[in-house]
């Protein structure tokens, strides 16, 4: 029965009408709706009965989800490369910063307006051939010493 057509129901006289309208669900409890005024377009809280406060709804609307997505992708592929590549021994900190300089390689890609694969606003096949192919450059990415300093001896101050 399509939604926007009510049955039609048989009195015991014989005529036929229209069923009512039936009632609408009752309130769910749960978290506040959020609301935009129609004249003012501000957000209001129908379960706090006015404005909301600026504090972190406001905050998190200046984030795109673009970045939020690109640094998991940048976090994940990191990984990944750590992990699968055919390197020897290195540390986690130099693959990380040539796969941020790889995506921020393919974020320039993208905004020249070459040709891409995008998930969301995050530009994904020329960041992953612009990190891939700097991975070997990771080995020259300066790190601080490894050796501990030589303590001084007790009777020297």
């Amino acid at each position: 029965m399509p939604l926007n057509r009510r049955p039609i129901v048989f009195t015991s006289s014989g005529a036929s009408r229209r069923a009512p309208r039936p009632e609408p669900p009752p309130a769910r409890f749960g978290p506040p709706q959020l609301l935009l005024g129609a004249t003012t377009g501000r957000r209001t809280c129908d379960a706090c009965g006015g404005r909301i406060e600026s504090g972190r709804q406001s905050t998190l609307s200046f984030i795109p989800p673009g970045l939020i997505v690109a640094v998991l992708l940048v976090l994940i592929v990191s990984q990944l490369f750590f992990a699968l590549l055919p390197y020897r021994r290195r540390a986690y900190i130099p693959v990380l910063v040539m796969t941020v300089l790889g995506f921020g390689l393919g974020q320039a890609w993208d905004f020249l307006g070459l040709p891409s694969l995008r998930l969301g606003q995050a530009n994904v096949i020329p960041a992953l051939i612009f990190a891939l192919l700097l991975q070997p450059l990771a080995r020259f990415v300066p790190r601080p010493g490894s050796e501990p300093e030589e303590p001084r001896p007790s009777n020297q101050a």
